[in-house]
């Protein structure tokens, strides 16, 4: 099994990351994957068959050379590509000799065909190595490389994957986000229940919310969990996530909620429930991070989360351009810039929570990768240690930052004014007045407080 076991998972990592499809070629002689792999790049066809090489009968070497050609010919005749280049990939478990591996390496197409290419490799599964024509130039997929690279880590392959239905879910993808990923085909039996649950908080929040007083009371929304600054600083670090399920009046709801479910459906269906709920929520807490860096103003909304699943459909044009480019790519960045520069552009838009959440979503997804993504390296880990570095010494900075600007002790006076401790909002602005003299808001507020006590 070790060779179908390494056959699969280089396939496996072919179709999710580097763009090939596979097509049924069960017919093909001493085939160890009833697959072929295909990939077009700068307008060549690029095929790549793999075949056991341990049970091939060297001795008819002819026969083997005429059988590749036929095959060749094949697809080249199906494809009508202006270059159709066929790796022929030999699987060895126990290695060859010198003899054999020289006559494999001297297999080519018919002469006079340029444009077919047969181009005959051998992974040498005892030695994990890659033996191939040391002139070769026509790989220009870096095939060579990937192959090594999964021979050497052959042992940490312990599963198999279903081939055939991790494109199909790919390919269904891609035509749900050409049409926006509405889920309007009754027939797919996907439901996306963590973006239905994430919305339903929001509404119940937002209900509690009107029942206590309304939506746009800051004490209403303190009390519920935005984003207050000097609250996080007293140790209300619980305040990163819930900031997200707050909203201030019901058109902030009702925006957010239609892009919680527009982008949601897509991203979960993409990466998957819990994967889906670990970018989310990531994002939800960056985005409030940043905006407690550089913004003293209380805030709240889901909109930092959302902007990072538009990070995480980012991450997709890195790992998948085809998908990205042929889908939802131009809208998503359409999307991402007309935001940023709208919240720039107009004040009351917290874009330092969107910016937060658009890098937040990015880095959970590297963290995850999609849905079918199981193997978990050194990348996966050094994004990790990224993003969580980024969330403690984001806090730790963000307190600093606070308790040396004016402006975080006279926003904490205005949120203590409005408790009604007039106490502790004298002593912000004391505070505020020390590391700003003679600023005309400070001064205005002491005086309208001190007035309150004459």
């Amino acid at each position: 099994m070790t060779k179908e076991i390494f056959v699969n998972n280089t396939g496996y990592d072919f179709i999710t990351n580097n763009d090939f499809f596979v097509i049924n070629t069960h017919t093909i002689p001493a085939i160890l994957t009833k697959y072929t792999f295909v990939k077009e790049k700068w307008g060549a066809i690029n095929i790549v068959n793999f075949i056991d090489a341990d049970i091939l009968d060297y001795s008819k070497m002819d026969s083997i050379k005429s059988t590749f050609e036929g095959e060749l010919s094949a697809f080249s005749t199906n494809i009508k590509s202006g270059l159709t280049i066929y790796f022929k990939v030999f699987v060895t478990q126990y290695g060859l000799s010198e003899e054999i591996t020289d006559s494999i390496l001297s297999i080519k197409g018919k002469e006079g065909n340029r444009n077919s290419v047969l181009i005959p490799l051998i992974v040498d599964l005892s030695s994990k190595s890659v033996i191939h024509n040391p002139k070769e130039k026509h790989d220009k997929i870096g095939l060579i490389d990937s192959l090594e690279g999964h021979a050497l880590n052959l042992d940490e392959y312990n599963e198999t994957f279903d081939l055939e239905k991790i494109q199909n879910d790919i390919i269904d993808t891609s035509n749900r986000t050409i049409n926006n990923g509405a889920d309007e085909n009754t027939n797919v039996k996907f439901k996306p229940y963590a973006t239905y649950g994430l919305i339903a908080i929001n509404i119940i929040v937002f209900i509690l919310g009107t029942i206590s007083g309304g939506t746009q009371d800051i004490n209403v929304l303190t009390k519920y969990g935005a984003k207050v600054n000097s609250l996080i600083i007293e140790g209300e670090y619980w305040r990163f996530i819930t900031a997200a399920f707050v909203h201030i009046g019901f058109a902030h709801l009702a925006f957010n909620m239609y892009g919680l479910y527009s982008i949601g459906s897509l991203v979960e269906r993409i990466y998957g429930r819990y994967k889906f709920l670990f970018i989310y929520f990531i994002a939800a807490i960056l985005g409030s991070i940043t905006s407690f860096i550089f913004s003293p103003i209380p805030s709240a909304g889901a909109s930092g989360a959302i902007f990072g699943l538009l990070g995480a459909l980012l991450y997709i044009g890195r790992k998948n351009p085809k998908l990205f480019s042929t889908s939802f790519g131009i809208n998503v960045l359409v999307v991402v810039v007309f935001n940023l520069l709208y919240g720039f552009t107009n004040k009351g838009i917290d874009n330092f929570g969107h910016i937060g959440g658009l890098i937040g979503g990015y880095l959970a997804s590297n963290i995850v990768g999609l849905k079918y993504d199981k193997k978990y390296g050194l990348k996966n880990l050094l994004f990790f240690i990224i993003t969580f570095t980024m969330l403690i010494t984001g806090t730790m900075w963000g307190i600093n930052r606070n308790t040396q600007s004016w402006e975080y002790y006279y926003q904490s006076a205005i949120e203590y004014y409005n408790r009604n401790d007039m106490q502790k909002a004298k002593e912000s602005l004391d505070k505020a007045q020390k590391l700003e003299p003679n600023n005309k808001y400070v001064e205005d507020l002491i005086k309208y407080i001190d007035s309150l006590n004459n």
